[in-house]
């Protein structure tokens, strides 16, 4: 495999432990697990977006990785 597939299938396996984990706890626990998987899941696929996405900006990438875990 390719680094590339490598690093997406281990996002993958890491943000699917979080959710359930966050399935398996109950309370705020279940809230600040679910906050940070969603955050690390929108932060990569920004991430995944910056580095294939290419639009002449100097600086070379649209900080997509920036803006989504935000919104």
């Amino acid at each position: 495999m390719g680094g590339f597939v490598v690093t997406i299938f281990i996002v993958l396996v890491l943000v699917l432990l979080l959710l359930g984990l966050t399935s398996a706890l109950k309370g705020r626990a279940s809230v600040y697990l679910g906050a940070v998987a969603a955050t690390l899941a929108a932060w990569f696929a920004g991430l995944v977006l910056d580095a294939n996405l290419d639009f002449g900006d100097p600086a070379g990438f649209l900080a997509f990785r920036i803006l989504f875990p935000i919104l």
